[in-house]
């Protein structure tokens, strides 16, 4: 794992000069900007993430309160169908999902 330094983020624009960039807190989130970014350890205190589903397999206006990072891979194994050979981490996060 490699985590962004503190004050710094990883981009994933690939036609930026550096793909590390200084946190400014009054560009976040604003259009063209980003509304979450990368390079941060997940086993650190409160450190959360955001989500969004949509589509047809979708439940409209659904709200996960928590959930955990390793709960993506099965939510989305579901949604695209497919099935693990094996035990892997994390839950399905079926409250998304309609009937």
């Amino acid at each position: 794992m490699v985590e962004g330094k503190a004050g710094y983020y990883f981009t994933d624009e690939s036609d930026r000069p550096t793909v590390v960039e200084r946190v400014d807190p009054k560009t976040l989130g604003k259009p063209g900007r980003y509304h979450g970014v990368h390079g941060y350890d997940p086993k650190k205190t409160d450190y959360q993430t955001t989500l969004i589903f949509n589509g047809p397999a979708i439940k409209e206006g659904t709200t996960v309160d928590k959930a955990n990072l390793v709960d993506e891979a099965p939510t989305f194994a579901k949604l695209l169908g497919l099935k693990f050979e094996s035990e892997i981490a994390g839950q399905c996060i079926d409250e998304v999902f309609k009937e």
